[in-house]
């Protein structure tokens, strides 16, 4: 009974995105270049994110580092994870002006370009900086590599925050995943270092066609790590999926539901990917802040909850 089970959980395999080398025209892609590590902002963020690892070997198609590098960097070879060079004096002079010219954001987000799992040594050290200037790290990973023990105490007493960025289809049922409950573990052991919230399940949702068995078996493991939060007491930030046309995803899902996506920057933008919207979260993403979920569906400056520190 228990191998049939085990069996029901695999769903269905999700392509990864392509492995690339060269660019259309044949030129070489290059990996990042390991440069000192300073904060920044995007078009969806404020100035307060930083990388300790540029690039990422998951492969995750849709990746919006990935895409987004394609467009701002042509020649980068996203899929070679590259630490980057701590100047603690530097980091510590950055997370001062931010405090001194954005009073209101008390928090750096670790990992945009690229996966902090990749190094955590490198990004527990970047963290401590970041603690000593009195903001809050926040670290989004994928957990391609489990952090040790010690690694782990060590960003509990900064006061990191973690978040786990999970993609159903790429982070399997834990019936069936020995990472996924490994990932899990190393999350209970770490929520349990400290008394304050530190941990959260950044969930990337998709609609799935529960009429159809591979969409059902997807569904199911999106809510799996749904009610794992809530079952830990730890809450949800739910990133509805923006699904481009070739997304390997496409087939599982109900179709119906999906609708043009708008940009966070400027919602009168339109764009070609789609999107089913908050399937968890419900509310005004610009006033809630008590609810399980937390819904990233809006730029970073506006945002009540500022990636659970709020």
């Amino acid at each position: 009974m228990a191998i049939q089970k085990t069996k029901r959980r695999f769903g269905p395999k999700i392509a990864l995105s392509p492995r690339k080398t060269h660019t259309s025209t044949g030129a070489p892609l290059r990996p990042y270049e390991a440069k000192e590590i300073r904060l920044g902002g995007n078009t969806k963020t404020d100035a307060n994110i930083c990388d300790t690892v540029k690039g990422c070997a998951g492969r995750c198609s849709g990746c919006y580092a990935k895409n987004s590098q394609g467009v701002m960097f042509g020649r980068i070879d996203f899929d070679i994870p590259v630490s980057q060079i701590l100047n603690p004096a530097l980091l510590r002079w950055d997370c001062m002006q931010l405090i001194w010219n954005e009073p209101k954001i008390r928090w750096v987000r670790i990992g945009v370009m690229g996966d902090p799992s990749f190094d955590w040594d490198l990004t527990a050290a970047t963290a401590e900086i970041i603690a000593e200037t009195g903001l809050t790290p926040v670290v989004i990973t994928k957990f391609w590599k489990i952090p040790s023990e010690e690694t782990l105490t060590r960003m509990a007493i900064a006061g990191v925050k973690i978040h786990w960025s999970v993609i159903p289809g790429y982070d399997e049922h834990p019936e069936v995943s020995s990472r996924s409950r490994r990932i899990i573990q190393t999350l209970q052991k770490f929520n349990r270092m400290t008394k304050h919230e530190n941990t959260f399940i950044r969930l990337c949702t998709f609609l799935f066609d529960a009429n159809q068995e591979e969409g059902r078996l997807l569904w199911e493991a999106q809510e799996y790590f749904a009610d794992t939060a809530k079952k830990n007491n730890w809450r949800i930030i739910e990133t509805p999926w923006k699904m481009e046309p070739n997304d390997p995803r496409w087939p599982y899902v109900d179709k119906t539901a999906y609708d043009k996506a708008h940009s966070y920057a400027d919602w009168s933008k339109k764009s070609r990917k789609e999107t089913a919207g908050a399937l968890y979260f419900h509310g005004d993403p610009y006033r809630e802040k008590d609810s399980w979920a937390i819904g990233c569906v809006t730029t970073c400056g506006v945002c009540p909850n500022q990636c659970g520190t709020e």
